[in-house]
């Protein structure tokens, strides 16, 4: 059955689709609607001119004091002179928020605030603009320990190699379980949880 708003989705779907593989210029709209006689289908036509992919003008960061823009965007594979790969930008955030957690910074976000197209010369680039939100520095104020019957406390948080006071690191935090899971001495271990007062 056709329907005007889900063809209006079908081509939102579509833009970005192109966006997603560096097409920002793309152009994309019906073209035109041919109903039969009796309306009981209907004719569709896409115009879409592709035009070049897009390539990248520039990666610009703001709101990090923690890490210097120069460091985040050097660790990047997504860097001016290369074509927009949404997917590959999406692992540089991912991996950029993965930093901030071992430095202390577990609730850090990563906000791609725009993707403009510039036009110089003819040749259109992008320039891709990161907001950065790092949070507060987290230190570990209280280690509690659930489920222990046999096994004090105090051996448990030895063994974990996490102490009071020391700055919050992610990769630390998920050694834990392994450590713990090591000494053969628990039936399970769950994964470490953050809570903030």
């Amino acid at each position: 059955q056709f329907s005007r708003e889900q063809f209006q989705q079908d081509i939102s779907s579509l833009r970005l689709f192109y966006k997603q593989n560096g097409y920002y210029s793309a152009e994309i709209f019906p073209d035109s609607f041919q109903y039969a006689d009796d309306s009981s289908y209907v004719d569709v036509t896409i115009q879409i001119r592709e035009h070049e992919k897009s390539v990248i003008g520039a990666v610009e960061v703001e709101g990090n004091t923690a890490l210097t823009s120069e460091d985040i965007i050097s660790r990047f594979d997504t860097r001016a002179g290369n074509i927009l790969d949404a997917q590959l930008l999406e692992q540089d955030v991912n991996e950029l928020l993965s930093r901030y957690e071992r430095i202390g910074c577990p609730f850090a976000a990563v906000k791609v605030q725009n993707v403009q197209p510039v036009t110089e010369n003819g040749q259109t680039f992008i320039v891709i603009h990161l907001v950065i939100d790092e949070g507060e520095k987290v230190h570990i104020d209280e280690i509690k320990v659930a489920g222990n019957k046999e096994t004090k406390e105090n051996v448990i948080v030895r063994e974990a190699r996490i102490q009071q006071g020391e700055l919050y690191n992610q990769d630390k935090v998920t050694a834990v379980r392994q450590r713990l899971n090591r000494l053969n001495i628990f039936s399970s271990v769950s994964e470490p949880e953050l809570y903030m007062n």
